[in-house]
């Protein structure tokens, strides 16, 4: 007698039926194939199988769904291709938000069960590292049989808890309704690339169904072609490597921003009736993008030469979102009461051990001094910025702002951090230091603390998104290195900003930053783009 299938091998033979019934242009068929791929998916990275074999998976998971997307697209189903995209995001550790904000929400009508839903995925977020160590790690053996039973501990936990009034839904994946709420910010485009069509799908406040938004001239090959040429002119100026200063002008950037405003960023503002303006206070738009865009600056796409110029931060304020249902975590923890007073801990590394020095951290927080007043600044530098007091200081603030160098694990995301004088600070650590509801800002200045993975874009595999899962709800990073004299500027007016015209209220913080990083802008020059385009806003 044959023995039962193993997953992968079910998962194959669901995408080549897919795949065929694509290849005969049967849409009802095709739709009915890729669901069963869908449905296949959560065993192919499920949080039960070892980290290094869930990357493993990935790539055949995320081609999977992108065909799957495209299929629901070519069937006249925006919405159905909507909830598959976001079923692509973040796949190996957006399990992590999954659950944090739903036990959160738990706390009130099951305090136990909440708790020890927690304590279970502590011991299986420490108990995966072990795992996934060298080969005869000590103690690997041991954690191997010990997961198993902690997943199968958690999976109990989590049938439990559907089992209570009103949370059927539980850990299950957000529906539309859900995901909509986001549009109260402004519209949310997810930008979906596949070898066989790209398209922008779009949710806006008081619209019920989701815009589709076809986009024939760009490509898969194109959208690579232009992460590709910002990558290559990057490592040609240097900017991707850690150094003081950013100086020289970065002159082949301009076609491909001109490229993505012409194939993406053009043809959605078009659908959305947006036009340039001059107003202090333009629309808010959040992009969540697919593929190699997932990488690309969208706020700095435009025609900057010619008789007719377009840029795209004279339309609107731009944020990002590794995922929609990042997005929507944040927004929900923005409705708590807002406390007009914030105190801001920072910690400052003009001299970690064995990194370039960055002298110029010091003055960014005497620059922070004197915007929002040394009264309301917990401040640790130097020596006294050990990773246990930053922990520490963490969870007693709303407001973070680190001022460091920075690293980032492609192998295990959670275990990408801030450098610090005596360690790393990593993100698993700060999680268990978060509080959801009161952690609402982090800036980042660190360097290429949005960089992004070129290997799994999709996965968001940085220290910006990571903040974001942790817990915080607004968090500003930058996407390569930065030069010591541009982030006192940007970092004055960023402040000054939230201080003086949005009254401390951090959910302004996307709007403060296209403040700041215009005044860079004019200090500049636009066409200096390595200089202000770096700085990004993820979150509400």
């Amino acid at each position: 007698m044959a023995g039962a299938l193993y997953p992968s091998d079910r998962f194959q033979a669901a995408t080549c039926y897919a795949a065929l019934c694509s290849q005969y242009k049967d849409a009802a068929a095709s739709l009915r194939a890729h669901k069963l791929v869908i449905e296949l998916v959560q065993s192919m990275v499920s949080p039960s199988l070892p980290l290094v074999e869930r990357y493993r998976n990935i790539s055949a998971v995320r081609e999977a769904i992108d065909a799957a997307v495209a299929a629901a697209i070519e069937a006249g189903d925006p919405t159905l291709a909507l909830l598959w995209f976001e079923h692509g995001r973040c796949i190996v550790w957006g399990h992590i938000l999954r659950l944090r904000i739903p036990v959160d929400e738990l706390r009130s009508e099951a305090p136990d069960l909440a708790a020890e839903l927690d304590d279970v995925f502590g011991q299986i977020s420490d108990t995966e590292r072990i795992v996934d160590m060298p080969y005869r790690t000590p103690g690997q053996i041991q954690a191997v049989y010990r997961y198993g039973d902690l997943v199968d501990r958690f999976d109990d936990l989590v049938s439990r808890a559907r089992q209570l009034p009103g949370k059927e839904a539980f850990l299950q994946p957000r529906t539309l309704e859900e995901l909509k709420e986001t549009t109260a910010l402004g519209p949310v485009i997810a930008v979906h690339v596949d070898k066989a069509r790209c398209d922008a799908l779009i949710l806006q406040h008081g619209r019920d169904d989701v815009l589709h938004v076809p986009l024939p001239q760009l490509t898969l090959q194109s959208a690579e072609r232009m992460r590709n040429f910002i990558r290559r002119s990057l490592t040609m100026s240097g900017t991707r490597a850690i150094r003081p200063s950013v100086q020289r002008q970065l002159t082949s950037m301009g076609p491909s921003l001109s490229a993505l405003w012409t194939r993406v960023v053009g043809p959605v503002f078009a659908a959305l009736g947006l036009s340039q303006s001059e107003s202090h206070l333009l629309p808010r738009i959040t992009w969540c993008a697919s593929g190699p865009l997932a990488l690309l600056p969208f706020h700095a796409a435009g025609i900057y030469n010619g008789k007719q110029k377009f840029k795209a931060f004279e339309y609107a304020t731009h944020s990002y979102t590794p995922s929609l249902s990042a997005l929507l975590s944040a927004y929900r923890q923005s409705l708590a009461p807002v406390h007009a007073e914030h105190t801001i801990f920072i910690a400052s590394q003009p001299a970690t051990p064995g990194q370039i020095p960055l002298p110029g951290t010091v003055t960014e927080v005497e620059t922070i001094q004197r915007v929002v007043g040394a009264s309301k600044l917990s401040w640790l530098n130097d020596t006294d910025a050990t990773a246990g007091a930053v922990l520490d200081q963490i969870g007693q603030h709303s407001w973070v702002h680190l001022a460091c160098h920075a690293v980032q694990n492609s192998e295990d995301p959670m275990e990408s951090g801030f450098l610090l004088h005596d360690g790393s600070v990593s993100l698993r650590a700060i999680m268990r230091r978060t509080t959801l509801g009161r952690n609402a800002l982090a800036v980042l200045s660190a360097c290429q603390t949005a960089m992004g993975d070129n290997n799994q874009p999709e996965e968001a595999m940085h220290l910006a998104a990571g903040m974001l899962m942790t817990g915080f709800r607004s968090v500003v990073g930058t996407m390569w290195s930065i030069g010591d004299s541009d982030a006192p500027v940007v970092i004055e007016a960023f402040y000054s900003y939230l201080m003086r015209n949005a009254g401390g209220d951090s959910r302004q913080s996307a709007h403060a930053l296209h403040h700041a990083v215009g005044r860079l802008r004019e200090s500049v020059g636009e066409e200096n783009f390595t200089q202000w385009v770096p700085f990004v806003h993820y979150g509400i």
